[in-house]
C-alpha cells in the first residue's frame, strides 16, 4: 500500500506524487501485482474524485478511481463530516481517526472511543478504528464499535522489523500515558513525545498557532517547521532530549 498526505500545505508535493504513483503503477507489473490499497490523509478526498466539480469541489485534481480503478481508496477522517465528503468523494474505506493518534491527529480533541461508532453510523461504507488502537483489546473494543478492524501506525514503530532508531523504539515502548503532548506539525497538529525539543515546539505554537488549541485550523510558522525539521536531523543522531 501507498499513504499520500493531501493537506493543502501538501498539494502540489501530493499531485506529483499521485502521478508518479500512477506511471509506476502503470509501467511496472510487479507494483501492479502487489500495490492493492492506496491511503488519504491530511486533507480533502473530494477535489480528487470523478467528476469532482460536479460533486460540489471547488478544485479538480486527479481522478483516483478513474486512473486506479483496482486500488482500493480509504481517506482517514477526524469527524462525521468529513467522513460524509470522503463516501460522496468515492473512497472504498474511511478511517475514522481519534485524537488519540500516536503521530498526527485532529484538530478537535475527539477521543476515538465517540468518533467511531458515530461515523459508523452515518455513512454506508466499511469504517476502520485509528487512533489509540494497539494491541487485541483495543482491537476488540474496535469491533464492537462497528469497525471492520483498526489501522496501526506508530504501535509498527517498535517492532523487531521497523526500521527505525533503536532509542526512538525504547522511547516508546517505556512512554506511560503522562509522556506525550500535542502542537502544531508539520501538517495540521501532530503528537509528541515530551522533551526538550517538543517542548520548544509547544511554547512555539502557543505563541504562533494558538488556535490548535482552540480547535480551530491555522497555519504553522517558520519557527515550526524549523524546530521540527532539526528534531528528525537530532533523530538519527539519536539525541533523546533534542530529537
Amino acid at each position: 500500500g501507498v499513504n499520500i498526505p493531501i493537506a493543502k500545505e501538501f498539494t502540489m508535493v501530493s499531485r506529483q506524487f499521485m502521478k508518479a504513483i500512477i506511471e509506476i503503477f502503470e509501467e511496472t507489473p510487479e507494483v501492479k501485482k502487489k500495490l492493492n490499497v492506496m491511503v488519504t490523509s491530511a486533507g480533502d478526498p473530494l477535489p480528487w474524485a470523478v467528476d469532482a466539480k460536479e460533486k460540489g469541489s471547488k478544485r479538480a485534481f486527479l481522478e483516483v478511481k478513474k486512473e486506479l480503478p483496482s486500488i482500493i481508496w480509504c481517506q482517514v477522517c477526524p469527524n462525521v463530516r468529513g467522513a460524509k465528503r470522503a463516501e460522496r468523494s468515492g473512497v472504498d474505506i474511511i478511517i475514522a481517526s481519534g485524537r488519540e493518534g500516536g503521530a498526527h491527529c485532529a484538530w478537535r480533541d475527539t477521543s476515538s472511543m465517540v468518533l467511531l461508532p458515530e461515523v459508523v453510523r452515518t455513512v454506508n461504507l466499511p469504517v476502520v478504528g485509528a487512533g489509540g488502537f494497539a494491541d487485541g483489546a483495543s482491537l476488540a473494543a474496535a469491533l464492537a464499535l462497528g469497525a471492520i478492524g483498526v489501522q496501526m501506525g506508530t504501535r509498527f514503530i517498535a517492532t523487531v522489523e521497523g526500521d527505525f532508531e533503536q532509542m526512538w523504539k525504547e522511547q516508546l515502548v517505556k512512554a506511560t500515558e503522562f509522556d506525550t503532548i500535542v502542537g502544531r506539525g508539520i501538517f495540521g497538529p501532530m503528537r509528541f513525545l515530551i522533551n526538550r525539543a517538543s517542548l520548544e515546539v509547544i511554547d512555539e505554537t502557543i505563541k504562533g498557532a494558538s488556535d490548535l488549541y482552540r480547535g480551530k485550523p491555522c497555519p504553522s510558522t517558520d519557527e515550526i517547521r524549523i524546530l521540527e525539521e532539526r528534531g528528525f536531523r537530532k533523530l538519527v543522531d539519536e539525541d533523546e532530549n533534542a530529537s
